[in-house]
């Protein structure tokens, strides 16, 4: 039996965002969306279930707006030997689980377009928020490879812009430790409530963590072992 020409102004009736309708013997059913799994064979065919009725997958083709594909089911011959080891149904319940699972494919994909512009912040993440982050594609190693150079990138230029300044200071008779992030807080001092403190020891301590972590992280990242990489100073609470 031939698919009618237009086969929308047949009597139909919705399964959630789709449109089926009966044509003979044949389901006509307009999809909102594609079918997972739903692919015209000629051998190994699944059998669909609808409305407890076993069909095979006749056709499938471009529909009309709003719907996305058109699948056209017909019934299971009743002399197919061939064995099913699978089969598909189709019901108000699988085409929510369809849809649910497409909105979520659309939320993460929205999500990762947000963190690529992070890319390398997020290998000073933690093990656990990397776990995470592989269901996005976000392979850990990669990320803590790029956090690892981007420490590097603004490491090398701190230590010696600051040695320099402690090289000039102590030939002048007075030591300063001063660097980069000397210059971006604007004062030699921190002032808190009324008490005033030098801004030095904070940031030598700064420059000694992210110094200590560069190297633990680079070397783990150098031996290529199975442990999962470390985040930012995460290497102090395993060991």
């Amino acid at each position: 039996m031939d698919v009618p020409d237009n086969p929308e102004l047949l009597e139909s009736f919705k399964v959630g965002a789709d449109r089926v309708a009966f044509f003979g013997e044949l389901v006509i059913i307009d999809a909102a969306r594609e079918m997972p799994g739903w692919i015209v064979r000629e051998f190994a065919r699944k059998p669909i279930y609808f409305r407890s009725k076993k069909y095979l997958l006749r056709s499938k083709s471009p529909s009309e707006k709003p719907y996305a594909l058109r699948y056209v089911l017909e019934p299971w011959p009743a002399d197919f030997a061939e064995p099913q080891r699978e089969f598909l149904t189709y019901d108000e319940e699988t085409v929510a689980h369809r849809d649910a699972a497409i909105r979520r494919a659309q939320a993460s994909g929205a999500v990762r377009h947000v963190l690529l512009l992070l890319y390398p912040f997020l290998g000073f993440l933690w093990s656990s928020p990397k776990d995470k982050l592989a269901r996005l594609g976000f392979e850990p190693r990669s990320i803590t490879s790029a956090s690892v150079l981007l420490t590097f990138a603004l490491l090398l230029p701190e230590l010696v812009f600051a040695g320099i300044v402690l090289w000039v200071s102590t030939l002048k008779g007075q030591p300063a430790f001063a660097g980069f992030l000397r210059l971006l807080w604007g004062s030699p001092d921190i002032r808190i409530s009324g008490l005033t403190l030098p801004f030095w020891p904070v940031e030598f301590l700064v420059v000694a963590a992210v110094t200590a972590d560069f190297l633990m992280r680079f070397s783990k990242m150098i031996t290529h072992t199975d442990e999962a990489p470390y985040g930012f100073l995460e290497w102090l609470k395993r060991r």
